[in-house]
């Protein structure tokens, strides 16, 4: 299958989010039209509390392992999370400098104690499938995607759409279960096994500290 899927080419400098955000890591944009947006998060969440006068939500994300080696070698004090949300915020800054009024929100921010799900989003936007795994699938990351932010911009910008024909666990011999001591990665559409797979975590072992599975 071809990785020159234009929701694939896409990247933050594209959306003039500037290349410093890229420069870390942050390789990965979705774009929804902010009505698509909307009818898709909480009432908590929708662009008319936030900005109301945003027309596009953006998915920012990282494919691949570069945001954290990029971390580990910068030797700063901050944690990952701060580190990304610097860098977030000064494209965000970019697009408002061009004229583009911008917010930009973590992903694991609550408002209203309830979180956003990026994961739901960025699936409408193109950035992957679900799978077995119970994570979103890239076309060319595979499960190595990250999805660390969201900014809504008054700056309407092409969206990026779902890809029905991906489709990653279909024809796949999941190796990703043979891994797995419990197989949590179980089937579609049922999927990913999370109490199988909670319940593992909590053992002494390997999975504590990483998983085989998505390996």
């Amino acid at each position: 299958m071809s990785l020159t899927h234009s929701n694939v080419d896409r990247r933050p400098s594209d959306c003039g989010l500037g290349e410093g955000i890229e420069a870390i890591g942050l390789n990965l944009v979705g774009v929804l039209p902010i009505e698509t947006y909307d009818r898709s998060v909480p009432s908590a969440w929708n662009s008319g509390q936030l900005l109301p006068t945003a027309r596009s939500a953006l998915l920012v994300g990282a494919g691949g392992s570069a945001l954290y080696r990029i971390h580990r070698a910068a030797r700063v004090p901050e944690s990952l999370d701060q580190f990304v949300a610097r860098f977030v915020e000064d494209g965000c800054a970019q697009l408002v400098v061009q004229g583009w009024p911008s917010v930009a929100f973590a992903y694991d921010e609550k408002r209203d104690g309830q979180f956003v799900d990026l994961v739901a989003l960025a699936e409408l936007a193109g950035l992957g499938a679900h799978s077995r795994l119970g994570l979103l699938v890239h076309r060319e990351y595979g499960p190595w995607l990250s999805l660390r932010a969201l900014v809504l911009t008054e700056r309407r910008l092409p969206e990026t759409s779902r890809d029905d024909s991906f489709s990653p666990c279909t024809g796949c011999p999941a190796p990703c279960s043979d891994e797995c001591p419990v197989r949590a990665p179980g089937p579609l559409p049922s999927g990913f096994d999370v109490r199988a797979c909670g319940h593992q975590r909590k053992l002494e072992g390997p999975c504590r500290l990483r998983c085989e599975a998505r390996r």
